[in-house]
């Protein structure tokens, strides 16, 4: 099959039993984006559409396991993507839903407010908050729910509740930030520092819109920086953003038809994972099937394909498979070069 095929036609998986309950985080990431696509559809005119993709996520939703215990379902291996939070992903969903059915009138919509709320609620009671990124979207929530509630209460929120959280978020970035030389928010060190910083530039931008509030405005500039080009590293971790930038990303359809040199044909636009401590990535690789049959990016003064290797300088040990969507750019890697 066609490495172009697989990025126009997307193989889907099967998330539960036909008619089965599903992951809660999965089931609200889900109905969330497809009530977005009924506010998209919306406001190009076309309610038919827009009437379609609510219903589509009001199926989702009610499919959501609401007395799931044990791991969530993400990926697989499911220790690649760990995520221990659901009612974030709920109150998305909720919300998104609720703002939709406002939009086309639709009787549901006070139903799905109240249980945005209920939702909210549940996550802020909760010990496991993180900043928004891939295991975290309460930010999202957060903001268009403060629209929904126009200032009144529900269900135990209030609008001051939810933008305390905004800043809760974006306080726990700045303090890292003051401790590092390069200003850097995430915590590099770890997996998703990339976009755990993408997360905390939008959270400083959804903040000041919901409260008039600028003062997270320098940090989130400082971020912004951070990740194209103002780190240690001093690389990009965008692909394609400035003159140096990852130009081999660990990337199935990328690396089978694109370019490893990051000239021609790459994966443009893309944001990497970010640099890890060194033992992380051998973690993750270790759980991942062998990578033989696949296009492998060459290691300095040696042919393409002759060991598994890292995404930009094919330094990782014989024998580790490397079919990651990312780019870890991790310590032992010389960096990359201006093309």
């Amino acid at each position: 099959m066609a490495a172009e095929r697989l990025v126009k036609h997307r193989p889907l998986l099967r998330a539960a039993a036909p008619g089965g309950k599903i992951s809660p985080n999965l089931a609200g990431k889900v109905a969330a984006a497809l009530a977005l696509a009924a506010q998209s559809a919306f406001a190009d005119s076309n309610t038919t559409l827009a009437h379609e993709y609510l219903d589509k996520a009001a199926d989702v939703y009610n499919h959501a396991d609401l007395e799931h215990t044990g791991d969530l379902f993400t990926v697989y291996p499911k220790t690649y993507y760990p995520e221990k939070s659901w009612a974030d992903d709920l109150e998305f969903a909720a919300t998104e839903m609720a703002v939709a059915a406002q939009q086309l009138g639709d009787s549901r919509a006070g139903e799905w407010k109240g249980s945005a709320a209920g939702w909210a609620r549940a996550y802020l009671d909760s010990t496991d908050k993180m900043p928004l990124g891939i295991g975290d979207v309460s930010a999202l929530a957060h903001y268009d729910l403060l629209t929904l509630l126009n200032g009144s209460s529900l269900n135990g929120v209030s609008p001051a509740n939810l933008t305390d959280d905004l800043r809760r978020q974006l306080d726990q970035g700045v303090t890292r930030a003051n401790a590092d030389p390069f200003r850097a928010g995430s915590v590099y060190t770890d997996f998703d520092a990339v976009p755990t910083t993408f997360g905390l530039i939008a959270t400083a931008r959804l903040y000041s819109r919901a409260t008039g509030d600028h003062s997270y405005d320098v940090f989130a500039t400082q971020q912004r920086g951070w990740v194209l080009g103002a780190n240690s590293w001093g690389t990009s971790f965008v692909i394609g953003a400035g003159q140096v930038f990852p130009h081999c990303p660990v990337h199935a359809v990328a690396n089978l038809s694109g370019s490893l040199t990051g000239t021609g044909i790459i994966l443009r636009g893309a944001g990497v994972n970010g640099p890890n401590s060194v033992a992380k990535p051998a973690q993750a690789f270790a759980l991942l099937p062998s990578a033989d049959q696949r296009r492998r990016s060459p290691r300095p003064g040696s042919g393409p394909g002759d060991r598994p290797s890292f995404p930009t300088c094919g330094r990782a040990p014989r024998g580790v498979a490397t079919a990651l969507p990312d780019c870890f750019m991790c310590p032992r890697c010389p960096g990359v070069r201006p093309t």
